[in-house]
């Protein structure tokens, strides 16, 4: 990732820092520098250690889960379930397991009451009873843990984390598109 600002400057190490990122300097093979704006006007507090490369990519993720959330069109039935979607990520990245799993059951509520009124997907009665299954299993199982008895681990809320929003992804094709009835 390039020099190490810290280390460059002589500082002991580990030394706590309040450092302003705003952009990340490359050279690429032809000898020319390319500027990547990064977090602008946002402040990080932390001490050198893989901490500073691991901050960086959390806030990347974060932007780009955002600009992803926020470069899809959302049926109005859905719109709001976005925002909790964008919690949750932040949350994940975090590492706020808890909270995070907290919101992706928020969504999965919304949406098992949603579909709970749909007769047909697609044209077909069966599509529809196994999605409202799919939906209802991973509310059941996005209910462990978090202010709930029970486990609460990374990889546990990275797959109800991403089917949720896989889920939610695909329940706005569906609405937008008018394939429900």
């Amino acid at each position: 990732m390039g020099h190490n600002p810290v280390e460059e400057l002589g500082l002991p190490l580990p030394s706590y820092f309040l450092i302003g990122v705003y952009k990340f300097e490359k050279e690429n093979r032809q000898g020319v520098t390319k500027l990547f704006p990064i977090a602008q006007n946002i402040v990080l507090k932390g001490s050198y250690t893989s901490y500073f490369g691991d901050e960086i990519r959390r806030i990347l993720k974060e932007e780009e889960a955002g600009l992803i959330l926020e470069g899809t069109i959302f049926h109005p039935t859905v719109e709001k379930y976005s925002l909790n979607l964008k919690e949750a990520l932040s949350l994940f990245e975090e590492e706020n397991f808890a909270h995070a799993k907290t919101s992706c059951r928020k969504i999965l509520e919304g949406i098992k009451g949603i579909v709970s009124e749909w007769k047909t997907v697609d044209g077909s009665e069966s599509l529809c009873e196994k999605l409202k299954s799919v939906v209802n299993s991973l509310y059941s199982f996005a209910s462990i843990g978090g202010p709930h008895a029970g486990v609460v681990t990374k990889e546990e809320t990275d797959f109800i984390l991403k089917t949720t929003a896989s889920l939610l992804f695909y329940i706005n094709s569906l609405l937008k598109n008018q394939r429900i009835t």
